[in-house]
């Protein structure tokens, strides 16, 4: 708020000639708006409600959905500063937690591989036996951590579940860093850690219906590689606590934002909610779908109707004609320039932000269109954003009541953490599919050395090798689906 009075003052827009001659004038003051603050939602977990945007990890008895964890092995780079007998302590520290929470572990002894450099990856990936380790540790070196860690996904998704952890972390740990990795491994493993009781009076039907989430985002290449192409991630939620999704990659066009082939990932991702019901027949599948879109201008509203609301439908028409489930559609945006801030002394936590769960659909919106700002978070530092969100297309008749307090409440089952997220995890997670494919990409140009043929002017490699190619890397990729590595991208 200070920046923003700096601003007003240095500006003078009262002293303005051509806004005056315009008959244009601008206040000093801001605006002052009415909101509201949503109910928390109750976490099962703990049995209450939570905080402001948080609950704490420490009050979770037990998971949801614990899992029993497969054998597993731990590779320790030959460079890396770290003993076996310190990464030990590491685990044993690590699985005292899982073991609080549910989760189950037989094995009394740790498998450490050791590995020379990070282009031996592959070659020790290839020499394992699949069959014998179903997840994979990785203690990241100080020095290239980020191209080991795209090394490891490129070769190992798909093919093996993994868990990496940096050095640093390992020698100096704290608890709330393993709480962390201990809901990531539950998530990657099929569990769910922890869920939310929709049984607030605007969402009894939640419990009464199935609902399928589904999120989608494309990530484009950066101005200086506009040849390079896009890539859109799209998930779908395969359970009623909405916190195991499977998720689906394509390569398409550079700069298209419109989703090509969504009928057939979403297709693919109904014949898998229906095999995760486990119980056969046109009731398997959900009989509502509520479709968050990530990163759509208001221009480009239309075409999500004309071309993605349609793909939709045909993959519903494509699993029985005879299916045609009520489908919402919501835009989420978060690039904004709108900023909300509390009265003196009513802000939240240290920061002063607004209350998480702080609504608005009033006064700033637009007049007709079925929009709103919803602030989902706890702004921890810094002033908080909130997302607007866009009701483009509502087959189910929900109130405005009741999308607003789903979106809110589902922002607290984003699996990684114990808060609630500033937007719905079903986006959050098309959008960390996108990056996965970004780290895919990269590996692979790097392995056909692009980036130096391109700078010499002699290139071989055309961009429909690399399409060709990409689209080839990703199609094995998008088989996790069907091994049940659904969160394999978190």
């Amino acid at each position: 708020m200070r920046k923003i009075k700096e601003m007003m003052e240095e500006r003078q827009f009262s002293h303005d000639e051509y806004l005056a001659e315009f008959g244009v004038s601008v206040s000093n003051n801001m605006m002052n708006v009415k909101g509201r603050v949503l109910p928390p939602p109750f976490v099962n977990e703990i049995q209450s409600k939570t905080g402001d945007g948080k609950f704490n990890f420490n009050k979770v008895r037990r998971f949801t959905v614990p899992v029993k964890m497969p054998r597993f092995c731990i590779v320790l780079p030959r460079e890396s500063y770290i003993a076996e007998n310190v990464a030990g302590k590491f685990f044993n520290d690590l699985f005292e937690i899982a073991l609080e929470k549910g989760l189950i572990y037989n094995h009394s002894n740790y498998d450490f591989i050791k590995i020379d450099n990070l282009h031996d990856i592959k070659k020790l990936i290839d020499g394992i036996n699949i069959t014998e380790f179903g997840l994979i540790f990785w203690i990241l070196p100080f020095k290239n951590d980020t191209e080991w860690y795209r090394k490891i996904k490129y070769f190992c998704d798909g093919r093996f579940l993994t868990q990496c952890m940096k050095e640093s972390l390992v020698k100096e740990y704290r608890n709330d860093a393993l709480q962390n990795i201990v809901l990531k491994l539950n998530l990657k493993l099929g569990g769910t850690s922890t869920s939310v009781r929709m049984d607030d009076v605007n969402l009894k039907r939640i419990s009464e219906e199935k609902i399928m989430l589904l999120g989608a985002d494309v990530t484009h290449p950066a101005p200086s590689a506009k040849h390079l192409p896009s890539y859109a991630g799209v998930v779908g939620s395969l359970n009623k606590q909405f916190s195991q999704y499977g998720g689906l990659l394509h390569c398409q066009e550079s700069k298209k934002e419109i989703i090509e082939d969504l009928d057939k990932m979403v297709a693919k991702l109904l014949k898998k909610y229906a095999e995760s019901s486990k119980i056969g027949g046109p009731s398997a599948f959900p009989k509502k779908i509520i479709y968050y879109r990530d990163g759509v201008s208001e221009g480009q509203f239309q075409q999500v109707l004309v071309y993605e609301l349609d793909a939709i439908q045909k993959a519903c028409m494509s699993i029985n004609k005879t299916y045609t489930p009520a489908i919402t559609v919501i835009t989420v945006q978060k690039r904004h320039h709108t900023r909300l801030f509390p009265k003196e002394g009513e802000g939240a936590g240290r920061a002063g932000n607004i209350h998480a769960g702080t609504v608005l659909d009033e006064e700033i919106v637009h007049p007709f269109n079925f929009d709103f700002f919803l602030c989902s978070h706890e702004g921890i530092q810094g002033t908080s954003r909130p997302a607007h969100y866009y009701v483009l297309y509502d087959d189910s008749n929900f109130s405005s009541d009741f999308i607003q307090l789903f979106t809110y409440h589902i922002c607290y089952t984003y699996a990684r953490c114990t808060r609630s997220v500033s937007y719905p995890p079903p986006t959050y997670y098309s959008h960390h599919l996108c990056m996965r494919a970004r780290y895919y990409q990269d590996e692979y140009l790097n392995s056909i050395n692009y980036e130096s043929s391109q700078s010499s002017g002699d290139s071989n490699v055309s961009i429909e090798k690399v399409m060709t190619d990409m689209k080839a890397i990703l199609e094995k990729k998008n088989e996790s689906l069907c091994k049940d590595q659904l969160m394999y991208f978190m």
